[in-house]
């Protein structure tokens, strides 16, 4: 993997160690180990937020994760929802892994799929 430094904003660096985590999904060419690293991560995210977590294996060795902090009013909710899964990197030419800025942007897989939309919705 190539070198790359954290951004300075804490929600970037999120993303960037998020798209530095090979998620590729298990039926595809790559996705041996699938995203086992993205629920590490997740849950890992919200332990340090005092947040609990719950995780459930819904197909072998892929599993949800539900985060749930209590709101004022119990007969109300609100779920968010984001895959953890990437495409195959099979063909890609640069290392897909490697979150790297270029002119404010973020390059790398996730970057601008549901990657980014999960952290964000996280913070």
């Amino acid at each position: 993997m190539a070198d790359w430094r954290p951004s300075d904003n804490p929600i970037l660096a999120d993303l960037q160690r998020a798209v530095a985590i090979e998620s590729i999904n298990p039926a595809l060419p790559g996705g041996e180990r699938g995203e086992v690293g993205m629920v590490e991560f997740t849950e890992e995210f919200f332990r340090e937020c005092g947040i609990p977590t719950e995780s459930e294996e819904v197909l072998p060795g892929r599993c949800n994760v539900v985060a749930t902090l209590a709101g004022r009013d119990p007969t109300r909710s609100l779920l968010f929802e984001s895959h953890m899964d990437t495409a195959s990197t099979e063909g890609v030419t640069i290392d897909p892994f490697a979150p790297r800025m270029d002119a404010g942007l973020l390059y790398g897989r996730g970057s601008c799929d549901t990657t980014a939309g999960g952290v964000a919705m996280m913070h």
